[in-house]
């Protein structure tokens, strides 16, 4: 089926698994470039917010220091 989506972008909100896996892969498939938004913020807020996590320990018994994220 052609549903005129060859080139066009689609942004598929918590498309790692389930019913929206399926969305973005039928709309991959229909030729659509397709972002999975779920796996997008993973790698840009939540592994922020774990490295914090894992190094705040550290940073206090040091009695400070700093973190740099940078997205390029």
């Amino acid at each position: 089926m052609d549903l005129g989506l060859k080139g066009k972008v689609a942004i598929v909100a918590a498309s790692s698994r389930g019913m929206g896996k399926a969305t973005a892969m039928a709309l991959a498939a229909e030729g659509s470039r397709v972002t999975v938004w779920q796996s997008a913020f993973e790698l840009n807020l939540l592994s922020t917010i774990r490295l914090v996590r894992e190094v705040l320990p550290h940073m206090r018994k040091a009695g400070g220091g700093g973190l740099v994220r940078s997205m390029l």
